[in-house]
């Protein structure tokens, strides 16, 4: 705390200054005053002041001597302007006319050197009040003279009564005359501290309640001095002069002592952040780069002007409570945002101080809250503003506002919430990547178009594959199909390739050598064979085989042939039934080979005529009989024996088995037989030669059976040739076959070695898998191999590749690889285009918004938000404009509210404002919650600790010492600091003027050169503005944009179409000179400027013009020979009046921040002199902090700028200055001469995507000359279409829903303002939505045509409508809110205020008790109309109560049989909580704060005020407080007793009142000063 005090302390010593420099101390005479002579100060006074009549200026004639010593005094080169000026209405031989009564100044001057002089006054006295906010220019009545010491030779002049005046004339042919201001008429408090801490003098005070007489005062000052010697009142010694108290009253401002709590301002957290350990504020509810719609709902902040997503974040910290620094480069809004913070802060009931040097930084703001029908809240205590009457009468009209109407708006607001979120929910699924693959449906839209315009169908990879893949996993599998399209671009189509198949996937160059020879050897083996298998096929008489296999073949051929029997000449080879017959001829030879085994077994038994006999029965009588004991006596026995013995050539067996062998062989041969001759004609056919009937070799047969069926098997098989058959048959030698046979087998193994090795070595399973079947094309299949065996390497990184793809998961990439026979290109085109189909298939199918998207709902969908969201801005104002109506205070009530009323209603003697404010300051915030004011101001009309503010916003802070706003600060509890940091700092022009020499103390705060500098460096946060809004022309900023925020600005093109946005323009003017000894001027160059204000006075008087001189001189010397033009050309007076918003100003570099205007005309003055040299002595911008002075002086304008100078920036060599101020000025020269007319920019930039891409394609096709991304910092159009016959002019601008769409911090800044920005500044603009344009491409450049050939009909009609007279008249300006107001006014209500409360409402009880007696009810009963009464009564007196309950039941008093019934009934109700007991009152269970009734209407009886809860006493007394804002101790009772319906104030009722009084007190909820009660 101590640190902190020492710093304010060395801080305010700053403002402190009672020394010889301060000219209320020491006054001096100075060019920038004017005495008065022979005039008398009382009757000054009586005219200016009693009979409010302005006085006009006297010259002495032109013979007078004394005029002429004075003239003679003037500074030569000051005479020679002011000769350019003579007096307009004077003439020869006019003297001064009743020289004390008239309504004339008498001056020492010339009538030329007067109205220079004036002339001077006159803008600098403009400049002061439009720079610092107050008026600081007086004629000074009366003067005293004084010495330092009694020793002192030196006297010192101080005024002693000072009338605050301002010069005015309606033109430049009259002459000026000086006007009271209104404001007080006061006396010199510095010399009044002076002399009482010097001289222990003290000097008289105006009593403002009395007329003041001037000549009683002077006579006191006289008598305060009277013992001092030498000192004197010189009483009408008059002066015209600047001077300042200000300073002075900052400076007691600044002293915490003379506040109500002085620690506690000590601890203030404003003043101990900025002067102790920094500032500690909470994190933002939204960063930067937060979208604004998703954290807010469209009724959440109170803005009442447009706010682009910048300026929302400014308003949103603001709202929440952070101290905060706002800072908004040139053009960016600054004015809009604090009216928005503003306008929160009232719908929020917040009292706010605005405050800025600036008037117009005041100004403009207070015409944004005009406009929105706000500036009702306002109170405006600045400048002229700061006028008592004034402002009482524009308190008394906002008391007597009628209620405004406003309709209910929920609907409108949940509608424009719908409509909002849809074109997010669009913009979001047109641009927000797909979550995996992070790829953006636009783009995946615009590559589809890509591939489309290619005009050619590929084949797609498999999607399925690549679904789950991230960007990175895309841009990896990308890499690898990027490298097979190359490949494939080389190599031609894989499966074309000869060594195709090859599994190989890398292939040694060291190996080539052993491949080759592999590959030689393999091709003369295949070779050999196929010869050697010719010979053989030859041999074999078999065709000459042509498959490889066929080698093999006709080996088994030549080894069958070779292995053929040698019985095989005499058969039948030839014929089929060796195949067809083989089960015959089987049954043939096992039936010969039978009978020839059974003849020759049993031949040498029985006789060959056996063989020929049947003898069944025979066997039948043997087997029956043969195993009997009584066989030999059976005669069939006995006869079959007989038989058999007959045919056999020895005796027959005994043994039966033995005879039925015999019997047996000769049946089997019998069947046997049968088979042989069923078949023998077969074997006689086919076997031929080797026939020999049942003598046969059957053994040879059936080998040749065999071997011959198994050629024939083998045969059909294919196992074998057909025509080997044929061989066969014609008894062929075969006796060289065998040798010819084993060349062939001889190759079979080393070739098949060999081919094993090549196909080893090629990568090859096998070799046959790969090689034709025939040998001619193995020998061509290997001779290429062999010749072409380079192409091995080909396959081998293909196969690499191929691998690679299937491992990364796109098995379909390698398998259209394979087959691929387009480019390489093609390939990967194939891949993106599957890759971008599947993608936007995905969002399609996953997104909603996609699927729904239609252009003419779409558009009405922007329609509708564009007017809900415009609609809710005037939404917005209504509520406002109630709620500070409905907050506004009743005047009839008491304290500081009956201080107004009596001042609003005098006619004369008011009091000053100050005096206003400590009576009644809370009354005037309650009417006007906004104060606006500068910070001397707040120092002169707000007493310390009178008001506190919940928001101080600064404005232009970056000219603010923070020793000039402490006082400010003290008085809020948060602070926004609005400026920047790249602008203007602080300036000590005023200091100069009103001491005339420059000041240097040492501070603490003077290491921070501005408010803004010391709240950044104690870490407040910072939000900054960044759209651009002022420049209808980039040029105007370009430079600034450039140099000081890094292009960091939003800078919005121009289209080139505005005729009169001509943007930045230089005139060297070579043939003036600088005047670098004497004049400090370029006299020729302020002729030129002057001549080019009255040419635009002329020719172009709708627009705003300003003119800004590097110096002081360059300004007053355009001034005077613009006097000089206007004097000799009234034609153009009426432009020098006009634009009362805007006025036309001649300025200094140091005074023009915080102007802006149509025309800025920039007079660097400054330059080469006759002899040709540049001095690189450029004012201001040579100190350090200059080329911020530059950055504010370029960045003035709206539609053009020009620079008038006689070098150009080639001329200054940036060796001889180091000061940045002046490097910019090069940049800045250089940039207005070589891009006079400079039109949109062309980025240079790539379009922002491939759908902008696809577009652009379609349009350049088609013929147009296209732009892409438009612009030059900060925002880009997507397209433009530039003007064929006029360039650097633009047509139209086509928007698409990429990523500018998209970039967009919210809806209304991507679907309203930055339209609406873009169609102030002359572009046509066509929007494009790149699903429509998928859909049906042709369609949406059809209208996108039809766009372009209507805004080239506009074109034309812009142009036409220019050139006719009138065409530059500005479009109009937004209209204000217009809120229509009821003729109810505050005065019309039923006053719930002090002057009463809400009437008294009793219980009215219903008690039906039936036959029973009151005192017969249950205590129950009773509890439940005790709780009834309390419910409606609450707090009520138990007494009152309970009278209730008894009247209710119709008795007329409590007996002792009731009495017991209604205590039962009480303590029920009591134990049971119905009720809640406070002393001797009841209340509702849950009432907490008791409503204050009026008992007025109740009957004498009950209107006792013992009867009156102590809780409700205090609420009155409280309520009386809070709504009189501060009354005295001895009128709060009767007020508070009035609101309860007491009329007189008895002893006792006053002893209560005092004790709920000091209840109050006691715990805080009201505070005292003296006697004065406050609000807590």
């Amino acid at each position: 705390m101590h640190t902190v005090l020492r710093k304010l302390d060395a801080s305010r010593q700053e403002l402190l200054d009672l020394g010889l420099r301060n000219p209320l101390i020491n006054f001096r005479k100075l060019k920038k005053g004017l005495e008065i002579v022979d005039e008398r100060s009382a009757e000054v006074l009586r005219i200016l002041v009693a009979e409010k009549r302005p006085m006009s200026f006297a010259a002495l004639p032109k013979g007078d001597a004394e005029a002429l010593a004075e003239d003679e005094r003037e500074d030569a080169d000051s005479g020679a302007l002011a000769a350019l000026l003579g007096d307009p209405e004077e003439e020869p031989g006019d003297g001064p006319a009743k020289r004390h009564t008239d309504d004339k100044l008498q001056t020492r001057l010339k009538s030329e050197s007067l109205n220079a002089r004036l002339l001077q006054i006159h803008a600098l006295a403009r400049t002061v009040i439009e720079e610092t906010g107050v008026n600081t220019l007086y004629l000074a009545l009366g003067f005293l003279h004084w010495y330092e010491s009694d020793s002192a030779q030196e006297e010192r002049l101080a005024p002693l009564v000072v009338v605050p005046v301002e010069l005015l004339r309606a033109d430049a042919r009259e002459r000026y005359k000086a006007r009271w201001t209104e404001e007080d008429v006061g006396t010199n408090l510095s010399l009044q501290a002076k002399l009482k801490a010097e001289f222990g003098i003290a000097l008289p005070d105006i009593d403002p309640e009395q007329e003041f007489d001037i000549a009683a005062y002077f006579a006191q000052v006289e008598q305060a001095v009277a013992d001092r010697p030498r000192w004197h009142v010189a009483r009408d010694e008059i002066h015209l002069c600047f001077l300042s108290f200000g300073k002075f009253l900052m400076y007691k401002d600044l002293d915490l002592n003379g506040w109500p709590h002085p620690e506690a301002a000590a601890n203030h957290p404003l003043l101990t952040a900025l002067l102790g350990d920094g500032f500690r504020e909470p994190a933002p509810r939204l960063g930067e780069d937060d979208h604004l719609d998703q954290h807010l709902g469209p009724g959440d902040v109170h803005c009442v002007v447009d706010a682009d997503s910048t300026q929302m974040l400014a308003v949103i910290d603001a709202n929440s409570g952070r101290n905060l620094v706002i800072e908004g480069p040139p053009g960016t809004g600054k004015s809009q945002t604090i009216t928005n913070i503003i306008a929160e802060a009232i719908g929020q009931g917040r009292k706010v101080l605005f405050v800025s040097e600036k008037m117009a930084a005041l100004e403009v703001v207070k015409r944004r809250l005009d406009n929105v029908g706000l500036g009702d809240a306002v109170l405006e205590l600045h400048s002229h503003k700061a006028n008592k009457l004034a402002v009482l009468q524009e308190l008394k009209r906002t008391l007597e506002l009628g209620r405004p109407q406003v309709g209910n708006t929920d609907d409108d607001l949940r509608t424009l919430a719908r409509m909002r979120d849809r074109l997010n929910e669009y913009a979001d699924a047109v641009n927000k990547p797909l979550p995996r693959s992070g790829v953006r449906p636009i783009d995946a839209l615009g590559r589809l178009l890509d591939f489309a315009d290619a005009g050619r169908e590929l084949p797609r990879f498999d999607f399925a594959e690549m679904k789950d893949w991230t960007q990175a996993d895309y841009k990896d599998r990308r890499g690898l199909v990027v490298e097979m399209g190359k490949k494939l671009e080389q190599m031609g189509c894989p499966r074309d390739n000869p060594f195709w198949g090859s599994t190989l996937t890398v292939f040694n160059p060291i190996e080539q050598p052993r491949v080759r020879a592999a590959l030689a050897e393999a091709l003369r083996l295949t070779v050999e064979l196929h010869e050697a298998t010719a010979s053989l096929a030859q041999a074999l008489q078999l065709p000459m085989p042509e498959l490889a296999e066929d080698a093999a073949v006709l080996c088994r051929a030549a080894q069958r042939a070779i292995a053929a029997p040698r019985q095989l000449g005499g058969i039948a080879l030839k014929t089929q039934d060796w195949q067809a017959r083989r089960d015959d001829l089987a049954k043939l030879i096992g039936a010969g080979r039978r009978i020839q085994e059974l003849r020759q077994t049993y031949g040498a038994t029985l006789i060959d005529e056996a063989w020929d006999q049947d003898l069944l029965d025979v066997r039948q009588h043997l087997a029956h009989y043969g195993d009997k004991w009584w066989r030999i006596l059976s005669g069939r026995y006995r006869a079959a024996r007989a038989r058999l013995s007959g045919l056999c050539r020895q005796p027959l067996p005994k043994d039966n088995a033995a005879c039925l062998r015999l019997v047996d062989a000769v049946l089997e041969e019998r069947r046997h037989q049968k088979v042989y001759a069923q078949y023998q004609s077969l074997g006689e056919a086919l076997f031929r030669a080797q026939w020999q009937g049942l003598d046969s070799d059957w053994q040879v047969l059936a080998h040749l059976v065999e071997w011959v069926v198994a050629l024939y098997r083998d045969v059909g098989d294919g196992t074998l040739p057909q025509a080997l058959i044929d061989f066969l048959a014609g008894s062929p030698r075969l006796d060289r076959l065998q040798a010819q046979l084993s060349a062939v087998q001889a190759l079979f193994r080393p070739r098949s070695t060999a081919l094993a090795t090549v196909a080893k070595a090629l990568g090859f399973s096998t070799a046959e898998a790969v090689l034709p079947a025939d040998f001619s094309g193995q020998r061509e299949r290997l001779t290429t191999w062999h010749e072409r065996l380079e192409e091995l390497q080909r396959l081998a990184e293909f196969n690499l590749l191929a691998t690679e793809l299937r491992q990364a998961g796109l098995e379909s990439a390698a398998a259209l690889a394979a087959d691929w026979r387009a480019t390489g290109e093609d390939y990967v085109t194939a891949f993106d285009w599957t890759w971008y189909e599947g993608q936007f298939d995905l969002a399609y199918r996953s997104r909603e918004p996609l699927q729904r998207f239609n252009r003419t709902s779409h558009q009405h969908t922007i329609e509708t938000f564009r007017r809900l969201d415009t609609l809710l801005l005037k939404h917005t104002r209504g509520r406002l404009m109630l709620k500070h109506w409905n907050e506004l205070p009743h005047v009839e009530g008491a304290g500081e509210l009956a201080i107004l009323r009596r001042e609003i209603n005098k006619r004369r003697r008011h009091l000053p404002i100050r005096q206003l404010m400590d009576q009644a300051g809370r009354a005037i915030q309650a009417i006007k919650p906004v104060f606006m004011m500068s910070p001397m101001s707040v120092a002169t009309f707000i007493p310390p600790g009178k008001l506190t503010f919940d928001l101080v916003v600064f404005d232009e802070a970056s000219q603010v010492t923070p020793v000039d706003a402490l006082g400010a600060l003290l008085r809020g509890k948060q602070a926004v600091v609005v400026g920047d940091s790249k602008q203007m700092p602080p300036s000590s022009f005023f200091d100069k003027l009103y001491s005339g020499e420059e000041t240097d103390e040492d501070s603490v705060t003077a290491d921070q050169e501005s408010v803004l500098g010391l709240f950044l460096a104690q870490g407040a946060p910072r939000r900054m503005l960044r759209w651009h809004y002022r420049s209808r022309h980039e040029s105007l900023i370009a430079v600034s944009n450039h140099e000081f925020y890094d292009n960091g600005l939003v800078v919005f093109p121009s289209p080139g179409v505005h005729p009169l946005a001509s943007g930045l323009k230089f005139h060297l003017l070579e043939h003036t000179y600088y005047d670098r000894g004497r004049t400090r001027t370029n006299p020729q160059e302020a002729l030129a400027v002057a001549q080019r204000i009255m040419e635009h006075a002329k020719t172009h008087p709708q627009q705003t013009l300003g003119v800004v001189a590097f110096s002081m001189a360059q300004r007053d010397a355009i001034e005077m020979q613009l006097e000089a033009l206007r004097r000799a050309d009234g034609s153009a007076e009426e432009f020098f009046q006009a634009h009362p918003e805007e006025p036309f100003f001649i300025k200094n570099l140091e005074n023009v921040q915080g102007d802006e205007r149509d025309v800025i005309l920039i007079s660097v003055g400054y330059g080469k002199t006759r002899e040709g040299y540049l001095a690189h002595n450029f004012g201001p911008l040579n100190s350090e902090g200059g080329e911020r002075r530059l950055n504010v002086l370029i960045t003035r304008a709206r539609l053009a700028c020009e620079v008038f100078a006689n070098f150009t920036g080639d001329d200054i060599d940036p060796q001889r200055s180091s000061a940045r101020g002046v490097r910019a000025l090069k940049t800045f020269l250089n940039y207005a001469r070589d891009r006079v007319l400079l039109g949109a920019e062309a980025s240079g930039r790539a379009p922002g995507s491939p759908f902008e891409e696809a577009v652009i394609r379609r349009l350049v096709q088609a013929g147009y000359d296209v732009e892409p991304q438009v612009g030059c910092a900060g925002f880009f159009i997507d397209i433009g279409i530039r003007d064929p016959d006029k360039p650097g002019r633009y047509l139209l601008g086509v928007e698409c829903d990429g990523a500018t769409y998209h970039s967009a911090r919210s809806a209304r800044d991507r679907d309203r303002l930055r339209e609406e920005v873009l169609r102030g500044l002359g572009w046509q603009l066509h929007r494009i939505w790149s699903t429509d344009w998928f859909r049906n491409p042709e369609l949406e450049f059809q209208r996108l045509a039809e766009a372009i050939e209507r805004a080239k009909l506009a074109q034309a009609r812009l142009a036409a409508q220019h050139a006719e007279p009138g065409a530059d008249t500005p479009p109009p300006a937004a209209a204000a809110t217009t809120i229509v107001r009821t003729s109810e006014t505050k005065a019309d209500r039923t006053a719930t205020g002090a002057a009463t409360g809400q009437p008294y409402a009793k219980a009215e009880l219903r008690i039906d008790l039936g036959t029973r007696q009151l005192h017969e009810a249950s205590a129950e009963e009773v509890a439940r109309w005790i709780r009834d009464v309390v419910q409606v009564e609450s707090p009520v007196h138990v007494e009152e109560a309970l009278a209730r309950v008894v009247n209710a039941a119709g008795v007329r008093r409590i007996g002792s049989r009731i009495e017991p019934v209604l205590m039962a009934g009480l303590a029920q109700a009591e134990r049971t909580q119905l009720v809640l007991r406070r002393g001797a009152f009841l209340w509702t269970p849950g009432m907490t704060e008791p409503p204050v009734r009026n008992r007025s209407a109740l009957d004498s009886g009950e209107r006792k005020l013992e009867l009156v809860a102590p809780e409700e006493i205090q609420a009155a007394i409280q309520r009386v407080v809070q709504q009189t804002f501060s009354i005295q101790r001895d009128d709060v009772l009767a007020e508070a007793l009035n609101l309860l319906g007491f009329k007189r104030v008895s002893a006792q009722a006053r002893e209560r009142m005092e004790e709920a009084l000091d209840n109050l007190l006691a715990n805080d909820r009201i505070r005292i000063r003296g006697n004065i009660l406050l609000p807590a």
